[in-house]
């Protein structure tokens, strides 16, 4: 598992106004708790939801505390895509709810794990037995 670090959003015109921030993966999880002003819905799934104004959601994202954490399912490897999908409320402008979408991708490197023996917790036998 590990922290999805260096995200943030821009909306010159958001405002005070509350927006929501959704984030998504492919396969795997993603955590994280409410903080501040800022409140989560959808921890320990595939989606993610931030809500709470602009300045307070990219305080939370700045805070490493806070960060989102995202954690592969067992023995996975490959890409995984994260999406991050904003949207800013409609809250100032003309125009209504706007949003912006991007992806990047989650890399993640194979490992060889051990190997795991399974053996009976004891075995018996008669002596002089062949």
């Amino acid at each position: 598992a590990f922290k999805l670090s260096g995200l943030s959003v821009a909306d010159v015109d958001a405002g005070a106004g509350s927006i929501s921030v959704t984030l998504t993966v492919g396969s795997g999880s993603l955590t994280a708790a409410t903080a501040g002003s800022v409140s989560v819905s959808g921890s320990g799934t595939s989606s993610i939801v931030l809500t709470g104004t602009l300045a307070n959601i990219n305080t939370y994202l700045a805070t490493v505390a806070n960060q989102p954490t995202y954690t592969p399912i067992a023995n996975a490897n490959g890409t995984v895509t994260l999406t991050m999908l904003t949207n800013d409320g409609g809250n100032t402008g003309t125009g209504g709810a706007l949003s912006d979408s991007d992806t990047i991708n989650i890399n993640i490197t194979a490992l060889n794990d051990t190997p795991v023996n399974t053996l009976p917790a004891s075995y018996t036998t008669n002596e002089d037995t062949a």
